[in-house]
């Protein structure tokens, strides 16, 4: 697997072959090998402990929705995430790639060492 430079990044970006949007500051958030995305303004927090008769295999649309609940936030307001919870986030950018690259989010080690883990919908596909 070859990882993409900063320079083909942005080469693709200007070209339209690529497409990551909002890109706010090229210089901050594309670097070498990587694309710094942001948390966007959309959440999904599970409600589980709520709901103590779920089979994960015999989950319907209707049973998905009954436990979870779309919070839409304010732009720059603050979402608070509680110890022992999971949540999914959305990024602020929308991200389109062409067909020969792939990508996948990796938190920072930072926020590892806090305890936050990013770990569903890691891999983002190729268009």
């Amino acid at each position: 697997m070859a990882i993409v430079t900063q320079v083909e990044v942005l080469k693709r970006l200007a070209s339209g072959e690529l497409i990551i949007s909002p890109i706010l500051d090229l210089k901050r958030q594309v670097s070498e090998g990587s694309v710094n995305l942001r948390l966007g303004t959309t959440f999904i927090d599970a409600k589980v402990r709520e709901h103590k008769d779920l089979d994960p295999k015999k989950l319907s649309l209707d049973q998905i929705k009954r436990v979870q609940e779309k919070i839409q936030l304010p732009f720059g307001s603050e979402y608070v995430l509680h110890p022992r919870r999971l949540v999914l986030a959305g990024t602020l950018e929308f991200i389109c790639l062409p067909p020969d690259l792939c990508g996948f989010v990796l938190s920072r080690s930072r926020y590892g060492r806090a305890g936050l883990m990013v770990a569903t919908a890691t891999y983002i596909q190729p268009a």
